[in-house]
């Protein structure tokens, strides 16, 4: 019995035991299990991961290796706008390039869209042609040039015998004889032919809508400029208008933007964009002009080449440098990321380029900037002289001004705020400049390139600058802020103590400021309502601008090109074109008006209907006659 006993507690103490492994095992086993899922899920994470990682990480834009043309003559400018010519990846991400191969290949993946997929004789009309006599002329300038010596293009030119004029594709020549004027010539621009590189006859086919022209000193050459896909430039013999011919002809890559003529030169401006850079074809970043009838093509040279310091675009603005008789090219210049409106001197060139710089200490602000290069020009060519930076951007061309040696600049002050932030302002000690416009001056001594005075912020807050005037030592500035504005006169005679009046404000504001001589000042632009057109005379006061006397036109429109007025300073008159409507929107049309200042008032001389456009309206006052030109139209109206 008790061999029996023991056994029984040995079996009871193997099954125990047994029981106790296969409990140990199922322990184990979970355990293993647990660890396995574990590691499992902690692989699937990281595949997870790894495909977000693969197709969603952005794939980064490439910028090349630009060190195999470090022997290229340009190499210093590739260099500088290598950053331009970064590749964009064409993809943003592995999904994205997935996805598209998908959709492009008819996969499952839809991106959406519409549809499937896949001789130099110029024939022109003889019928006016005056019969054969003296042609011995004297020039005339009509048009208002910015700078004295620097004549501009215009549609408009005249001798003491004819009056020329070109609109619509058409030149025009007029006699000079009071109401027995008429026209002796017509010339359609669409008729000029040259010969080609093989000596086949071809027109040259500048653009109607894009040109002007120069009339020479001895008035026995007419100079024409204007642009298809490249810039286009004719010389003609108009010495006998009865017998017009094709002197010269050149070409110049990219689009006209405007010339001078000064001291027998003659510089044209044009405008360039590349699109694709390729540094192994210089042609494809730096600008060239062609001359000998497209035969022959000059790059623009390295050290000829003002580049920005902060680069904005791939644009060039190019300056040609040809002899005004011959069209014979000495030189070219270019202004890299500038703008096309340039301010051109007797002897050099200045252009600017606008951009936003953030405020050092706020990186959530930032302010307008404008950068101003310059490149001189004479008999020695082109030179890159020097750049400066100023607060603000430039309206036009006439924000700019140098004399005695001091560059005078007018700009819009700019300060924005992407977000605003309250610990900021706590943060920094110095007040917070506000946001909005104002308008401040700059003078810059041209030899040293720094600003040598200013009057920072001079106008009111939300004032932007409208038109500026500068007259040797004295400036003008119309600011306005809708259409209420202030005048500003500026004395800069002593750069140590610049002193300034203003107006107050006065309904309406000026896109134009005319120095009419004597103290007077003239300004043209809108009324107290849109739809007005107002002519104004202002004048220096004891302690501010007044306003003498104005002249209104209601429901009218006006061209604010200067070009396009009339500004006889000895005769103090002024003439411009409008079109007109009636109070009950009846079409009163397009009218020529001319205006003279008497006695503290605008007199109006003249107000007659004329067919054309304010734009390509012209006049000219000759002998107590008023010469009006239209695009269809030819007026003579008695003073």
């Amino acid at each position: 019995m008790k061999n029996e006993r023991l056994l029984d507690k040995l079996n009871l103490l193997d099954d125990k035991y047994i029981n106790e492994v296969k409990l140990g095992s199922k322990k184990r086993k979970t355990v293993n299990w647990l660890i396995r899922f574990g590691a499992l899920a902690a692989c699937i994470c990281l595949m997870i991961t790894g495909l977000n990682l693969f197709l969603f990480i952005p794939f980064k834009t490439s910028v090349p290796d630009v060190s195999q043309y470090k022997n290229s003559e340009y190499f210093p400018f590739i260099e500088k706008i290598n950053s331009l010519n970064a590749k964009e990846p064409k993809y943003k991400n592995n999904f994205d390039k997935i996805t598209s191969t998908l959709a492009s290949t008819g996969g499952v993946f839809d991106k959406g869209g519409i549809g499937g997929g896949a001789s130099n004789d110029i024939s022109f009309d003889t019928s006016f042609a005056p019969g054969n006599g003296s042609y011995d002329e004297d020039y005339n300038e009509i048009t208002d040039n910015q700078v004295s010596g620097v004549t501009e293009g215009d549609i408009i030119k005249r001798s003491d015998k004819y009056i020329y004029y070109l609109s619509g594709g058409v030149l025009r020549a007029y006699s000079i004889l009071g109401a027995d004027s008429e026209m002796v010539c017509e010339l359609y621009l669409s008729h000029v032919e040259t010969k080609n590189e093989y000596g086949k006859e071809e027109l040259i086919n500048l653009d109607t809508n894009n040109s002007e022209m120069y009339l020479s000193k001895d008035c026995k050459t007419i100079t024409i400029i204007g642009d298809t896909i490249n810039t286009k430039i004719i010389s003609l013999d108009v010495s006998n208008p009865a017998s017009i011919t094709l002197k010269n002809y050149v070409s110049i890559e990219g689009g006209y933007q405007t010339s001078r003529v000064a001291d027998g030169k003659l510089l044209v401006v044009t405008s360039k964009y590349y699109n694709d850079i390729d540094f192994s074809k210089e042609e494809t970043f730096v600008p060239s002009v062609s001359y000998d009838n497209e035969t022959q093509t000059m790059l623009v040279p390295m050290d000829k080449i003002a580049c920005a310091d902060k680069i904005t675009n791939k644009h060039h603005t190019v300056v040609s440098l040809l002899d005004v008789n011959t069209l014979d090219l000495s030189g070219c210049a270019s202004f890299f990321s500038f703008t096309n409106d340039v301010y051109i001197t007797n002897n050099a060139i200045y252009a600017s380029n606008t951009y936003y710089e953030d405020f050092k200490d706020i990186s959530l602000r930032h302010r307008s900037v404008t950068e101003i290069s310059c490149i001189s020009y004479g008999d020695e060519g082109f030179s890159v002289k020097g750049t400066v930076k100023v607060d603000g951007y430039l309206k036009d061309r006439y924000s700019f001004d140098e004399y005695e040696g001091i560059l005078r600049v007018v700009t819009t002050t700019r300060v924005s705020t992407v977000q605003h932030n309250a610990f900021y302002d706590e943060k920094y000690s110095k007040p917070i400049e506000p946001n909005g416009t104002s308008a401040s001056l700059y003078c810059i001594d041209i030899d040293k390139w720094e600003i040598v005075a200013s009057v920072e912020k001079f106008a009111p807050l939300g004032e932007s600058v409208r038109s500026v005037r500068f007259d040797k030592n004295y400036a003008y500035v119309c600011t306005a802020v809708e259409l209420t504005d202030p005048v500003f006169f500026f004395d800069l005679s002593d750069l140590t103590n610049i002193t300034y009046k203003e107006t107050g404000n006065i309904e309406g504001f000026s896109t134009s400021l005319i120095n009419l001589g004597n103290g007077y000042l003239l300004g043209i632009g809108r009324g107290d309502d849109w739809s007005t057109v107002k002519v104004e005379v202002y004048r220096e006061g004891e302690d501010k601008v007044e306003s003498v006397c104005s002249y209104v036109i209601e429901h009218a429109s006006y061209d604010k090109n200067y070009k396009s007025y009339y500004v006889n300073r000895d005769e103090c008159m002024f003439g411009f074109g409008y079109d007109g409507y009636k109070t009950n929107n009846r079409y009163e049309g397009c009218h020529y008006v001319l205006l003279k200042f008497v006695s503290s008032e605008l007199l109006e001389l003249v107000n007659t209907p004329i067919d054309a456009s304010p734009n390509n309206m012209r006049s000219v006052y000759i002998d107590g006659y008023l010469y009006i030109f239209g695009l269809n139209d030819f007026k003579v109206v008695k003073i």
